[in-house]
């Protein structure tokens, strides 16, 4: 996913999440990936040039959690390697086919990365769709591989 004219509209759990267009590098199926060892906190592992790149699961809170579950995961870049983000499901959306608003979280921000999202779109079931600040996740997501 390279455009910016693009949304990918990712679930965990039963909540929903939208990534801005541009930030993810791939999305790979659980049966490409390397599963994790039952004492590691990632959920899996993509193998790629020589690097292993983890994949964390979290609850649809967005707190660390192993899954054994899952189907995809959406890797993001980062350095020094990409950071997945284990996901149920993930579906491309043009821009055109929703209206997301910007906004600035009150209060100071959750972590030394910011604010995890910077805004939303109200889809017709009037459910909150949150952005994701990509920044953000991707700090946070490489909190979690700190943790031991």
């Amino acid at each position: 996913m390279r455009s910016s004219n693009q949304f990918l509209r990712i679930k965990i759990g039963g909540t929903e999440f939208l990534l801005p267009g541009g930030v993810s590098l791939t999305i790979e199926q659980w049966d490409q990936m390397q599963p994790a060892a039952a004492d590691e906190i990632a959920s899996g592992w993509k193998q790629e040039r020589g690097q292993r790149w983890p994949a964390y699961g979290v609850d649809e809170d967005l707190q660390l959690v192993r899954r054994d579950d899952w189907q995809r995961a959406v890797f993001l870049d980062a350095k020094p390697t990409p950071v997945g983000l284990i996901v149920d499901d993930a579906q491309m959306v043009t821009r055109e086919a929703l209206r997301t608003e910007n906004f600035t979280p009150l209060g100071a921000p959750p972590s030394a990365y910011g604010a995890l999202f910077h805004g939303a779109w109200l889809p017709p079931s009037r459910i909150p769709v949150f952005v994701f600040e990509a920044a953000a996740l991707v700090g946070y997501l490489q909190t979690l591989g700190a943790r031991t």
